[in-house]
């Protein structure tokens, strides 16, 4: 039943297309309404030519007459079946040279309510029916679906399980309900404990709880006692029985650490279309060598080549121990085909519009499949179309498939807008009026209000829309809103605080406007005009009048200072992290600072040193604890020991000293980041920045770089750097620099700024992908291998082609597969990059990234790096990190472009290890521009996937419909859940950033979730996921 649901609301989706082009083709009809499988829908339609296929769409099945010889067509022996009240829809489309479609209702001879009590195992639950019309007595069986056991009364009690309910009336009529869920609930209850592996000597044990003893167990290793010993790393998972056979209706599940973490990275290199030619190299460190590898192909060594795209391949790696780590890379597959299109408009009245798309690349003659329906149209172009987005689909003779969209517009151009209207409180009407011109005047307007002029006044507080519609026929849909703005200004006295850690300074809100008396409300909980022992730090007010009205959010933040000249309230803890050349502990001189390390004091947070290797706290009276953050290439001197404490006095210019030695290990270690400058958008310029960073300890003089992209995109230059086409006949969109590339002292970078022509004709989504390489050796191909940390050598940038864009956006490489954005299981280690532009009117003199660090994330391996301006990093222990770049006075977009009005900051941080497979990483940042209201970036969205004993999701509550999709701005979600759940659901574009979140409640039988949206046209995904269920659709929207 669900699929033919599925098949409903795909057939609705292009009935309102077909409603919208205006065809010709009729289709009339009777029906018999249905008593028992007697009933009988009767077409007769005109305009098409014969033979005809019928194809009839029910509630329960999907029937379909082909090749018929007769304008005249019946379907007989329909039943009545309740899906969602009395009435079941039929759509008939009739489909030869066109297509003529319409509705038809047969109404159930009565409808059927069931309720059900719930029981506790060992009883069984009870189910009852009851009806409204048709003629009694009524007879019920409820046919179990499971155990097919039927049980004849009403009400009846029956085992569990998902059970099709036929009941009889009196004039044996016949109505079938089905998707009906009885489950008992269980007192069985279970937790497991769990004692850490090394590497193979693991155990846990599950305590039983409720039920009658005594218990049996099941795990999920197949152990039937109640502990179970000499376990590896993973999940167990085990189901309880007691002694009347009731079982825990969750099982329960442990996960067993691993005390030695295997750090496995792997680097893919997706194949061409369908071929074989796709390879995964992975690497690893940590444990005891040797290795051994299993991939999930049976291949045992470090690579695997030879591998087909669009799936998922893991290896489980093993060290001499027998401590194993798995990693999981989904490979993708690369297509050599490009599309351009051209299309004519359609009229508004009907549809004359048509398509052509112009295949590049792959290897001709090619199939071209266009998603329309209810026939899937064949060849490069369509005619006779109305406007609109079409999808088509690209396969040449290899297989390589290339996807996009042609969009159709409207023979006419409208432009209109309606205008806003902000009245100030206490007011509570305006007045809006809409704004337009266009191709074809004069122009009509109709209202949400039923008012017919530009213009409507008295309108109450809330939203509105105008259809504006020209002389031809076309129209558009604009909206506007009355809201209310703050008739108060509060102007802020501040008094600083005379010394950081000092609570006496203190802030006057100053209200002008609005009608006094007023009252305030601040965010540190205080009520008068006057906020008195304050801190160094933002604060927030809000005034509120007599009459209600409240100051507008952005003028509700004022920051107090402190006096820096007072070091009164704090001693300096300062030092420096050296490299001790003579192994002393002793600094002397000539043995430099090294720069970037994380240093940690306990109650205070983290710090970096600078370029000199020093570092500085401001601590208050107090003992703490100093310690460094150990990294490979840097480790501590043989003489120095970590966590250092240090107990502190302030007082006026006190200053404690406490450095640290460290030896160095010569690595080489190159790191290629490639970030989006701009979008690319049609008709544009887009930019991208690629970062290549000295992350080892030597000066690499000879570095080797490869860049490749996949042609869609016109290559216009690139800056400073002069990359070399090495054959540019056969590999136009090879680059390579073999020699002249700038010389990188260890922590140093440098950057290019490669530009590219967006054709106008290029689809909208178009995913456009980039590849680069650096070594510090050559040949690129392979000595990128030898680099100490290989896999961030090589980086595959993918991104989309958008119609519009936020120039203040955050992105995470990897960006993982699919919009769940998955990611490797075991330790990896994620790059971010916050980008920020000023859009506003003058210089921004500060600015101040704060980006809260997702809690599944290291803290102590956050490492910062390439930026385009100059800046502090500091980090408070809740993993609150703040870039600040003082005095940047960064110039404004409209005056000065998009290059030197924008920014960007980098870092890198591992996940946790051990986290629960499936665990989500989200984040985003705020960023301030000097005092103005933080601007909030997208949300960047990962997931790590889950290995094979991980619960799966249940496959039949997760049957689901999408509709109407396409849409162009809202749908439903339909589900049927067997239990009552909480989660969450997710929008997500192409690109993994999560756009919409929102939590929602699921009941026991079927679910409607309506989200309504702005989105722009494009491809998306819906998600909706709880414990036990994931959902995830493809979203089309089509405006």
């Amino acid at each position: 039943m669900k699929k033919t649901i599925k098949i409903i609301i795909l057939f609705i989706t292009y009935l309102l297309i077909g409603i919208e082009s205006g065809q010709a083709q009729t289709m009339t009809g009777s029906v018999t309404q249905p008593c028992n499988n007697n009933g009988a829908i009767s077409v007769t339609v005109t305009g098409l030519t014969l033979p005809i296929n019928y194809t009839y769409y029910g509630p329960n099945q999907t029937v379909v007459h082909t090749a018929i010889n007769s304008t005249t067509d019946v379907l007989t022996g329909l039943g009545a079946y309740q899906f969602s009240g009395p009435n079941n829809t039929w759509y008939v489309v009739a489909s030869s040279n066109t297509t003529a479609i319409q509705t038809f209702t047969l109404t159930n001879p009565f409808t059927i309510a069931v309720s059900q009590t719930a029981a506790i195992c060992p009883a069984l639950g009870t189910v009852q029916a009851t009806f409204a019309g048709g003629t009694s007595p009524f007879s019920c069986t409820w046919a179990n679906m499971t155990n097919f056991l039927n049980y004849q009364s009403n009400p009846a009690v029956v085992s569990n399980g998902p059970y099709q309910l036929t009941v009889t009336d009196g004039a044996n009529c016949v109505v079938t309900l089905d998707s009906i869920g009885v489950y008992s609930n269980s007192n069985v209850t279970g937790s497991i404990t769990t004692t850490p592996a090394n590497c193979t000597n693991g155990t846990a044990i599950v305590s039983p709880g409720g039920g009658t003893a005594p218990y049996t167990y099941l795990w999920s290793n197949a152990a039937v006692t109640q502990t179970i010993t000499g376990l590896s790393q993973g999940y167990y998972s085990c189901t309880i029985t007691d002694a009347l056979g009731c079982q825990n209706v969750y099982s329960n599940y442990g996960y067993v650490l691993q005390t030695v973490t295997l750090n496995i990275n792997t680097t893919p290199n997706n194949p061409t279309c369908l071929q074989n030619n796709g390879s995964i190299i992975s690497f690893v460190n940590g444990g005891t060598a040797p290795y051994t590898y299993l991939w999930s192909n049976g291949a045992t060594t470090q690579s695997v080549t030879g591998l087909t795209g669009n799936q998922q391949y893991n290896v489980m790696i093993t060290d001499a121990s027998g401590c194993t780590g798995i990693d999981y890379t989904y490979l993708s597959s690369t297509t050599p085909i490009s599309v351009t299109y051209s299309t004519t408009s359609s009229s508004c009245t009907a549809p004359t519009g048509g398509a052509t798309i112009t295949p590049i690349g792959g290897a001709a003659p090619y199939t071209i499949v266009w998603n329309t329906f209810p026939v899937a149209l064949t060849g490069p172009s369509i005619s006779g179309m109305a406007s609109g987005m079409y999808w088509f689909n690209v396969t040449d003779v290899n297989g390589c498939v290339q996807t996009g969209s042609a969009f159709i517009p409207p023979v006419s151009t409208i432009n209109a807008y309606v205008n806003n209207n902000a009245i100030l409180c206490p007011l509570t009407t305006g007045s809006l009026s809409a704004s337009v011109s266009g191709s074809n005047p004069p122009f009509t307007y109709a209202w949400n209000t039923a008012a017919t002029s530009s213009a409507i006044t008295s309108a109450t507080l809330g939203g509105y829309s105008c259809v504006i519609t020209d002389a031809v026929g076309c129209s558009v849909t604009k909206y506007g809103s009355v809201f209310q703005v703050s008739p108060i200004n509060v102007g802020f006295n501040v008094t600083q605080a005379s010394c950081i850690y000092n609570s006496d300074g203190s802030v006057t809100a100053v209200p002008v406007g609005g009608a006094s008396p007023y009252t305030y409300s601040w965010s540190n909980a205080q009520t008068s005009a006057i906020a008195n022992g304050l801190n160094t730090g933002y604060y927030y007010v809000t005034v509120t009048d007599a009459n209600g009205c409240t100051n507008n959010v952005n003028n509700t933040q004022v920051f107090v200072g402190y006096n820096a000249a007072n070091n009164s309230c704090y001693c300096t803890i300062t030092g420096t992290v050296y490299v001790d050349a003579n192994n002393n502990c002793n600094h002397d001189p000539g043995e430099n600072g090294v720069p970037n390390i994380q240093m940690h004091c306990s109650g205070l947070g983290y710090v970096y040193t600078n370029p000199n290797g020093v570092y500085s706290f401001m601590a208050p009276t107090g003992t703490y604890t100093l310690s460094e953050t150990i990294q490979q290439i840097y480790p501590l001197a043989a003489c120095q020991t970590n966590n250092q404490l240090v107990s502190v006095t302030a007082s006026a210019n006190c200053s404690t000293t406490v450095n640290f030695a460290n030896n160095i290990i010569v690595l080489h270690d190159l790191k290629i980041i490639t970030s989006d400058i701009n979008m690319p958008v049609p008709g544009n310029m887009y930019t991208q920045k690629v970062i290549v960073q000295n992350n080892g300890s030597v000066v690499e003089n000879t570095v080797q770089l490869g860049y490749v992209h996949d042609g869609q995109l016109g290559f216009s230059n690139c800056t400073p750097w002069v990359l070399a086409q090495p054959n540019a006949g056969p590999y136009p969109n090879w680059y390579e620099i073999t020699s002249g590339f700038p010389s990188l002292n260890p922590g140093a970078s440098t950057v290019a700024f490669i530009n590219y022509n967006v054709p106008t004709n290029i689809p909208l989504n178009t995913l456009v992908n980039f590849y680069d390489t650096v070594s510090y050796i050559s040949p690129v191909s392979t000595s990128w291998l030898s680099d100490n940390t290989p896999w961030d050598n090589l980086n595959n940038h993918q991104t989309a082609v958008v119609g519009s864009f936020d120039p203040n956006f955050k992105e995470v490489s990897p960006q993982g597969t699919g919009p769940q954005g998955y990611i490797l299981a075991k330790d990896s280690i994620l790059t971010y990059v916050i980008h920020f532009q000023n859009t506003g009117t003058y210089f921004a003199q500060n600015i101040v990234l704060v980006d809260s660090l997702d809690p599944d994330l290291n803290l102590t391996s956050l490492h910062p790096g390439y930026s385009d301006h100059n800046y502090t990093t500091t980090m408070k222990e809740n993993g609150v990190v703040k870039y600040t770049f003082s005095n940047i006075n960064l110039p404004w977009q409209s005056a000065y472009g998009d290059m030197l009005s924008s920014g960007m900051v980098s870092y890198s941080v591992k996940l946790k290890p051990n986290l629960a497979l499936g665990t989500q990483i989200k984040n985003k940042a705020a960023i301030y521009f000097d005092y103005n209201a933080p601007v909030i970036t997208n949300t960047t969205f990962n997931t790590l996937t889950a290995p094979l004993s991980v619960k799966e999701i249940n496959k039949d509550v997760a049957n689901s419909t999408l509709f109407p999709n396409p849409t162009n701005s809202f749908f439903t979600l339909t589900l049927k859940s067997t239990k009552a759940a909480s989660g969450i659901l997710r929008i997500i574009d192409i690109s993994g950033r999560e756009l919409i979140s929102r939590n929602v409640d699921l009941v026991p039988g079927e679910n409607n979730l309506t989200e309504t949206t702005n989105l722009q046209s494009g491809i998306y995904f819906v998600q909706l996921k709880t414990t036990d269920l994931q959902i995830e659709k493809k979203l089309i929207i089509a405006k």
